[in-house]
């Protein structure tokens, strides 16, 4: 009996020495001691996938060669992030190369896909346009139309681009692109154009020319305080015609309205007295100011001031407040009686000038004075000598008031209807007419304003 349970316990420990005796896998994943190069990790065996960790996974004796999970690199020439060219495969990046492999010009780092576009005729941004193609482009210019050729461009034109367009330019301060007369800076024209483009039409010329008339002489005084007195183009309410302004005279903005000059010639008479109300003929020359002179502007200015120029001595006679800005002086005159009786009283006291003188009865203006014959009065008139239009009070033969005022007027005389009396106003009583006779040396103006 015990030999044969030594016997069965031999043979029990016989069977599992030889369980032993097979390959040896410690970790497990299936493969034996002898060829897994790491029999303690399972994730290392023949059949496993090489990864990027510094470990040979595959058992090949190659530590991460042709790993699963290796990056593609491309080389970065330009040193700007972006790389191109052939990839380049491995766990760790070759010096120099990066990932991204978009850069369309991997030898200028200004050029990459990060890049901002701007107009140099190249691909900044690697997007595949160039310049104005890329509707990225950074520094694209705002241009705008210059049809006109002057350099200034239409404001209501605006494009944008790198490249102008053949007719536009950077500017768009043109007022008129349809005129290259018209652009700023430019010098003002008498053209009725605003010339440069201030916003204001022939400032600095107005009334020089038919083209850019003024209104009236202060119109053109307002535009240009240091204007001369001279000849100007203005409308006065009309067509523009020729008009000569007194612009430094008592404040200046007067039009000339007469002349009444001793030129030789009969115009300022009594039997044309007509031509002081109801007449509208104009004569003259704008252009020769010692002749008889009649302007438009007698029967067309709505004056209030009335003012008196004697030549050639100079002496002036203002009268302001004579007219009431609604008629003209010849339909104020042409209201008025002839040969009035008048009172001393019944004139317009002067206001401003230089007249004086010994032989005036009064400074006062008077209108279609009848000859009183001094103290005699209207009752017991003899001579007749009756005056038209404008006219003074001197002291004549028969003394003061109104004693042959037709030889102070501007020339209607009743006495002698046919001639242009000598006086002119005020002018030969004072001892002012001093030029040559029948020379259109000594005159008498009229203007209003």
């Amino acid at each position: 009996m015990k030999r044969l349970l030594l016997v069965l316990a031999l043979a029990g420990c016989k069977t599992e020495n030889t369980l032993h005796e097979g390959p040896i896998d410690e970790d497990g994943d299936g493969f034996a001691v002898e060829e897994d190069c790491d029999d303690a990790d399972p994730a290392v065996n023949p059949e496993a996938e090489e990864r990027c960790d510094g470990i040979d996974n595959n058992c090949d004796g190659v530590i991460d060669a042709d790993a699963a999970d290796r990056s593609t690199w491309y080389a970065d020439g330009d040193g700007d992030g972006y790389g191109a060219g052939d990839p380049l495969e491995g766990c760790e990046a070759p010096p120099g190369a990066v990932t991204s492999s978009d850069d369309c010009d991997d030898a200028d780092e200004a050029v990459n896909p990060g890049a901002t576009e701007l107009c140099d005729g190249i691909d900044n941004d690697c997007d595949g346009a160039i310049d104005d193609d890329d509707p990225d482009v950074a520094d694209a210019q705002t241009w705008w139309v210059d049809a006109d050729g002057d350099g200034y461009g239409d404001p209501e034109t605006e494009t944008t681009g790198c490249t102008p367009p053949s007719d536009a330019v950077s500017d768009n301060t043109d007022c008129d692109d349809a005129s290259a007369d018209n652009w700023p800076g430019n010098t003002e024209l008498c053209d009725a154009a605003d010339n440069d483009c201030d916003a204001a039409v022939d400032e600095g010329v107005l009334g020089s020319g038919e083209a850019c008339p003024a209104e009236d002489c202060a119109a053109v005084m307002a535009d240009q305080p240091a204007a001369p007195s001279d000849a100007y183009w203005l409308t006065l309410g009309e067509d523009p015609a020729q008009e000569y302004c007194d612009t430094t005279t008592e404040g200046g903005g007067w039009v000339l309205l007469a002349i009444s000059s001793d030129d030789g010639v009969a115009t300022w008479t009594w039997n044309n007295r007509r031509i002081m109300d109801t007449d509208t003929t104009t004569f003259g020359d704008i252009d020769d100011l010692t002749l008889d002179y009649k302007s438009r502007a007698w029967h067309i200015v709505a004056f209030t001031d009335l003012l008196f120029i004697h030549r050639p001595s100079g002496m002036t006679a203002l009268y302001e407040g004579v007219g009431d800005g609604s008629v003209d002086l010849g339909a104020f005159i042409g209201a008025l009686d002839e040969a009035r009786c008048l009172d001393t009283t019944d004139g317009y006291p002067l206001t401003g000038g230089t007249l004086s003188g010994s032989a005036l009865c009064s400074t006062d203006l008077y209108f279609n004075p009848a000859d009183q014959d001094g103290p005699g009065g209207c009752d017991h008139r003899a001579a007749l000598q009756d005056a038209h239009g404008p006219a003074w009070s001197m002291l004549n033969n028969d003394g003061c008031p109104f004693d042959d005022p037709g030889r102070a007027s501007m020339g209607s005389d009743a006495y002698e209807p046919d001639v242009e009396y000598v006086g002119r106003g005020y002018g030969q009583y004072l001892g002012l007419n001093t030029g040559a006779a029948e020379a259109g040396e000594n005159q008498l103006w009229a203007l209003a304003r």
